[in-house]
């Protein structure tokens, strides 16, 4: 009973009872306001009908005035069948001088009778405050053989036992439909009920299914219904739910995927730094201690330079953290694209001449002022113009372009080095990925610069992608 379907039916029903019942009873009340009419419609007709054969009688024996008439037995005890109550027989001047039932004593008729004899009407009278009482009365004329003089007339008078007997022959009809009425209204109010139950419980509980199917883990089921209804709405948030539950649940394991990853790859890239600059110190002071100045020096030096790939591989492990939380705001300012890209070009114009490769920049026409944080921008250009010479042999080329394509700035790093292999190309973009090709370069990087370049693109509404071909070169391209 503590189902929805139990309490939604429960409720139906009984506004379908109450609705049925309530239409029951209107039709009862009608039904009594029309008994009245009914009755004396009744009446009339069966005392016309006695009246009709009366006139007949009339005619066979030829006489004129109804107190004329010879009533044998046979007639007189079919006329006492009519009705249950008393028939009187009238003249033309308004006088009973005879009563079927053989009543000894003739009441006094009303005025209003012998009005409506004189007018050839018949009439009934009922009582609306008691349709019992001893004031009722039916009374029909009756006419000689020409049709055209008053022979006298029919009075049934009071009407108490024929309307008992009217009432119980209209109320029997009426009890058996009203019965029939209520059985059928309360059977079809089930029906109905029940059905229009289902009709709206049955989504529900299809929805209910899927929220526990989702609630077991299983976030690719999907809600369908067709009717633009509170239930499309109601299936429809469900399923935005169950899309978006697996899209955190997704990106929740790809994370824990990445911290474990994370954690492996710090502890390999941070315990070789480590022992090798516990090594060089440990060298050092043993040259310290026997005077060999020159070699502890070196071994100094050497662990400088592990101390500075360990701090600057943490600094990259904390700038990719921040990124990837996505809770580091840029700093947006209005920034001349030309200024920055020349910027970034004489920054790194010195090492590559030092080092034998020739960089070029070439801009296109009109370049534009965009809201950008210029420090993160840099970096990228910085990072990018640093694996090219990284990579890039003794007089190859590296060149910058910059050109508006339609509405974006596309932005390109290319360099005439060894090229990248298919196999690598996909997982260039990944953490601390360095590739399995031998260089040419012994200048060691932290596996993250690539990463960092591409969220910090990403950051900015951007894209970063790259196409390379081995022994022909690389491109890196920016789409801002």
């Amino acid at each position: 009973m503590n189902s929805v379907f139990w309490k939604v039916a429960s409720v139906l029903i009984g506004s379908q009872v109450i609705t049925g019942l309530l239409a029951v009873l209107l039709t009862s009340f009608f039904a009594t306001q029309q008994r009245l009419p009914l009755i004396e419609n009744t009446i009339r007709q069966q005392l016309d009908n006695v009246g009709f054969e009366v006139e007949l009688d009339l005619q066979r024996q030829k006489v004129g005035t109804l107190d004329s008439l010879q009533l044998n037995k046979v007639i007189l005890a079919n006329l006492a069948t009519r009705f249950p109550d008393n028939l009187y027989l009238v003249n033309p001047d308004g006088q009973i001088f005879k009563s079927v039932n053989a009543t000894a004593t003739y009441p006094k008729l009303p005025s209003a009778i012998q009005d409506r004899f004189i007018e050839g009407k018949s009439a009934v009278f009922l009582d609306n405050a008691s349709l019992e009482s001893n004031t009722s009365y039916a009374a029909a004329p009756i006419f000689s053989e020409d049709g055209l003089r008053l022979a006298g007339g029919l009075v049934v008078m009071p009407l108490k036992n024929t309307v008992k007997k009217e009432l119980q022959d209209v109320n029997k009809p009426y009890r058996t439909a009203l019965w029939t009425v209520t059985v059928l209204s309360l059977l079809l109010a089930l029906v109905i009920g029940a059905f229009m139950t289902w009709r709206m419980v049955q989504p529900l509980r299809e929805i209910t299914k899927k929220v526990e199917e989702i609630g077991s883990g299983n976030y690719e089921v999907r809600i369908y219904r067709k009717s633009e209804d509170e239930l499309f709405r109601l299936a429809d948030a469900v399923n935005q739910m169950a899309a978006k539950t697996g899209e955190s649940i997704q990106s929740l394991k790809q994370t824990d995927l990445l911290r474990k990853e994370l954690l492996a790859n710090l502890g390999h890239d941070l315990r070789t730094p480590l022992a090798a600059t516990l090594g060089y110190l440990e060298e050092a002071e043993r040259y310290a201690k026997q005077d060999a100045s020159q070699k502890s020096l070196e071994n100094l030096q050497a662990a400088s330079k592990q101390g500075a790939y360990l701090k600057r591989l943490l600094n990259d492990m904390f700038e990719l953290s921040i990124l990837d939380s996505g809770t580091y705001k840029l700093n947006l300012e209005a920034v001349p694209i030309a200024e920055l890209l020349n910027e970034s070009y004489q920054r790194h114009l010195h090492r590559f001449e030092k080092e034998g490769i020739l960089l070029s920049i070439k801009l296109g026409k009109n370049m534009p002022i965009l809201q950008l944080d210029a420090l993160r921008v840099l970096r990228v250009l910085d990072n990018l113009l640093s694996n090219a010479r990284r990579y890039s042999p003794v007089g190859s080329k590296v060149s910058i372009k910059a050109e508006m394509v339609g509405q974006k700035l596309q932005i390109a790093i290319e360099d005439t080095g060894s090229g990248i292999a298919l196999a690598e190309l996909s997982h260039i973009f990944d953490r601390y990925y360095r590739g399995t090709d031998a260089r040419t370069r012994t200048e060691k990087g932290t596996g993250l610069g690539l990463a960092i370049a591409k969220a910090s693109v990403e950051a900015h509404g951007g894209t970063l992608s790259v196409s390379s071909t081995v022994g022909k070169g690389s491109i890196f391209t920016i789409v801002l």
